[in-house]
């Protein structure tokens, strides 16, 4: 069993991501825990110790691996991480509501080394950090996803301030839900920084 002295990283509570227990994998029966490393670690790439060890095994389209095992005593099938296995196999359990999360910022890695545990807060954060959130965290304008403008937030404010429209038209006009809608009208969302007046 590989142990290349991890930090764990940061541990907190999460939620919907289940425990991974080395006692799920066939802890009890060491001739079948063998068979099941020898597999997993046959589908990864080992490369230096600080490099990225790519899983070579099946893939998800944004390139995380899976492995197929059998859990508990009644040895239901299931497909896992790779690097969640690779984090098992070397670091030990992972807790109830924590992610296995990549330093490297490379989906396929198990080098565990790269990985540590992380709430989904933790999860966004890193991603954000990294760039790789695309924009949500920007506000107004600045945000890629946006669907309006200053200058169309300032007309919807103005047109509904004059009682010409329903917020629902509104929403129907520029694209958006009603939702958005209400809350772009309410000063909710797009509240002006003090580069933009709005009056």
């Amino acid at each position: 069993m590989r142990s290349p002295g991890i930090d764990r990283g940061k541990v907190g509570l999460g939620s919907k991501v289940p425990a991974l227990k080395v006692v799920d994998l066939y802890q009890d029966r060491p001739d079948l825990f063998s068979a099941l490393m020898t597999r997993f670690w046959a589908k990864v790439e080992e490369r230096g110790p600080n490099e990225c060890w790519p899983w070579t095994g099946s893939r998800l389209p944004k390139g995380y691996g899976r492995a197929r095992v059998e859990l508990g005593p009644e040895g239901r099938e299931t497909v896992i991480y790779s690097h969640r296995l690779a984090y098992l196999f070397c670091c030990g359990d992972i807790p109830e509501g924590l992610y296995v999360l990549h330093s490297c910022d490379n989906p396929p890695c198990c080098n565990a080394r790269h990985l540590f545990l992380g709430t989904a807060t933790d999860n966004a954060q890193d991603r954000e950090s990294k760039g790789r959130g695309g924009g949500a965290h920007l506000r107004g304008e600045g945000n890629r996803r946006a669907k309006l403008t200053w200058e169309s937030v300032r007309e919807m404010r103005e047109a509904y301030a004059a009682g010409d429209v329903t917020q629902a038209a509104l929403a129907t006009r520029y694209g958006v839900s009603s939702g958005t809608a209400f809350k772009v009208l309410a000063g909710h969302t797009w509240r002006a920084p003090s580069t933009h007046s709005e009056e």
